[in-house]
């Protein structure tokens, strides 16, 4: 069963064997370019070409790509070697406390990534769609574009 989950400034994360809790990854732009980019260089991840599309009732300009874990990736949480997955660290914010959002594969994500501006400062709006799998998330995505096409909120496009 999916849910739909919406952040802004998020920051890319990875752990690794080094670093089991993780570290942000540094040199990413907070934009949906840098984060494109990012994504599409990151080992762990096999990254859809890029869509266009829009958030909410205010029809901010977005772009979406579909996140799932490579063959190759290696396990990047401890716990989830108990439940016999692998799974990837992909993302952390501002003051989380060192809380971070992981995922763990057959699970697919699709992000949607927007430029946006308020408080008179530029950010980057995400919103992400859970799958358990490539079937769940193609199923979930009817009522998940429905919740994401209502949302609404004093921000505007940059």
């Amino acid at each position: 069963m999916g849910r739909v989950l919406f952040w802004d400034d998020i920051i890319p994360w990875v752990a690794d064997t080094h670093y089991p809790a993780g570290h942000a990854v540094g040199g990413v732009p907070n934009t949906v370019a840098g984060w494109m980019d990012w994504l599409h260089s990151n080992p762990a991840l096999e990254v859809s070409v890029p869509h266009s599309a829009t958030i909410g009732e205010m029809g901010l300009p977005a772009m979406f790509v579909d996140i799932a874990i490579a063959d190759q990736a290696a396990n990047q949480a401890p716990y989830c070697r108990k439940l016999d997955l692998i799974c990837v660290v992909l993302l952390s914010w501002p003051n989380a406390g060192g809380n971070t959002y992981v995922f763990g594969k057959p699970s697919v994500l699709r992000l949607y990534l927007s430029d946006i501006t308020y408080g008179g400062a530029s950010h980057l709006l995400a919103v992400a769609v859970e799958g358990t799998d490539a079937m769940d998330l193609k199923s979930f995505l009817p009522l998940a574009n429905r919740v994401i096409a209502s949302a609404d909120a004093p921000i505007e496009a940059t």
